[in-house]
């Protein structure tokens, strides 16, 4: 087990004294990018800054210090780190600052404890201090399949369904939409569905909820349980999914949408601040607007940065901006002349998101206003394919989290190897096997723990990948040629090896 330093000179009590507003300036941004499925956390920024401390926290106690790698442990300069416990991770650098450079991540370890979540905990925090005394409220931004309960929502059936991967009992639960996007007489309620002691409670378009005072229902962790078509296809994506358990626990669920949006839809780079107005829709059509709007709350909106289609002509002619300030950007088409979003389309108004993420997205047409969706990615500038951890670049870090065939290939290719290259250091050898060997029959997700084909954990099709490629280069060629009873004798060896194995 990890030695973990404790120094009780500090305390997060100590940092709190320097909380401020959230809302900071598009430089000083920080993420935390978690994993869910390895645990692994990065920190990325959105600029070149200096940083001189952090925290990570969870109430729920779901961070384990064994697996944190601070900056400490990895021998970053003037880094200590202060009580680490699984409620909270952190730590300060004394003898200044750290300095951080746009889109690069900073690895932390594996500490996220995604097999403890349990009914309403994933619940990670993350704060950051800069020299200037203040206390920044960074974002968490999670990959990877939940373990956490909600709904999924059919953007264009409006069909519901509960899912609960951990298959607990819950006694009742609600869906909320401050817009109105739900509909009560499509909503087939376990009352509905004569479900023994489950009751509505006043449906309506902004609340439904059902509420079992005999017994609980257990929601079957393989199959979401369906409840019928409630959301308004089309209708603004604020749902808000809430449910109580056995033991009278109150827990937020995720609230995830399939489907294409049937809308306009507002894209965030939550780094580069950029937004894009984009039609996304394959079944939707062509939008014409002639207006549109962006709100924000908080006032997260960085008016200078904003590249209106007044100042592009990127919507045509004749638009006006309206009064744009930090809380509102708007712009009108008063000569009825409009801005066709054809399927697929995309205008970028620059980079207008500066912190806080609570924009509001409306659109007109000639038929009346309505509200698009509004989606925040971790994109670093562009989504290119297999750049898994959405740091800019194709290299051997992305292998640990490609998904699909496609993405490990173009991983592979740009790396200029094989298949079976589990190390992405160029060539398929004998670590690469030992790897492999190490984690057969283990139901393992990851390309780099031996699972080459992405599919059914490290089995005998892996093996025989990387045999194929073993000692070959992206030409065809062997990277050294054996003599032919030594070729035989290494495959011979690592067939040998692969059987004791799977005796043990």
């Amino acid at each position: 087990m990890k030695n973990k330093k404790m120094t009780a000179w500090f305390s997060m009590a100590t940092l709190s004294v320097l909380v401020v507003c959230a809302g900071t300036a598009r430089g000083q941004r920080l993420y935390i990018h978690v994993e869910r499925d390895t645990g692994n956390i990065s920190a990325v920024p959105s600029g070149d800054f200096e940083v001189d401390g952090y925290s990570i926290t969870s109430s729920a106690g779901l961070l384990n210090p064994d697996a944190w790698n601070s900056l400490a442990d990895q021998g970053a300069e003037g880094w200590a780190e202060a009580n680490p416990r699984n409620q909270q991770l952190s730590e300060l650098n004394w003898a200044g600052a750290g300095a951080v450079a746009a889109g690069q991540p900073v690895a932390l370890g594996s500490p996220y404890n995604s097999a403890g979540v349990v009914p309403g905990q994933e619940d990670l925090g993350f704060q950051f201090s800069t020299p200037d005394g203040v206390l920044h409220a960074g974002s968490v931004q999670y990959t990877g399949a939940s373990q956490v309960p909600g709904i999924i929502v059919n953007r264009e059936s409006g069909l519901i369904e509960v899912a609960n991967p951990l298959g607990f009992e819950i006694t009742g639960y609600t869906i909320i939409s401050s817009s109105g996007a739900l509909q009560p007489d499509s909503f087939n309620g376990l009352a509905d569905q004569n479900v023994a002691g489950w009751e509505e409670a006043n449906p309506s378009s902004t609340r439904l909820s059902k509420l079992n005072l005999e017994n609980s229902l257990t929601v079957d962790a393989a199959s979401p349980f369906n409840i019928g078509s409630a959301f308004v296809p089309g209708g603004t994506e604020d749902l808000v999914f809430e449910y109580l358990t056995l033991e009278n626990e109150l827990g937020n669920g995720l609230v995830s949408y399939t489907g294409p949006p049937s809308n306009l839809t507002l894209q965030v780079d939550l780094l580069s601040g950029e937004a894009k107005i984009q039609n996304l829709s394959s079944v939707a059509g062509d939008f014409d607007i002639i207006g549109y709007s962006i709100f924000s709350e908080s006032g997260s909106l960085a008016v200078d940065d904003w590249t209106s289609f007044a100042d592009t002509g990127a919507g045509g002619q004749g638009w006006v901006e309206a009064n744009p300030s930090g809380n509102a950007i708007a712009e009108l088409n008063p000569t009825g002349v409009s801005a066709l979003f054809d399927a697929g389309k995309s205008i970028s108004i620059g980079n207008v998101f500066t912190g806080a993420e609570d924009l509001v997205f409306e659109y007109g047409t000639t038929d009346g206003a309505a509200f698009g969706a509004v989606e925040y990615v971790l994109n670093l500038g562009g989504d290119v394919l297999g750049d898994c951890n959405r740091d800019g670049v194709l290299d051997a870090a992305d292998l640990a989290c490609v998904g699909t065939i496609e993405e490990r290939d173009a991983v592979l290719t740009a790396l200029n190897t094989l298949a079976g290259d589990l190390d992405g250091n160029g060539d398929v050898a004998f670590p690469d096997f030992l790897t492999l060997s190490a984690n057969f029959g283990q139901d393992l997700p990851s390309y780099t723990a031996g699972n080459i084909d992405l599919t059914g954990g490290v089995a005998f099709p892996d093996f025989l990948t990387l045999s194929a490629n073993f000692g070959k280069t992206p030409g065809g060629a062997a990277a050294a040629v054996p003599e032919p009873a030594s070729g035989l004798l290494a495959t011979s060896g690592m067939l040998l090896l692969l059987a004791i194995r799977k005796r043990r």
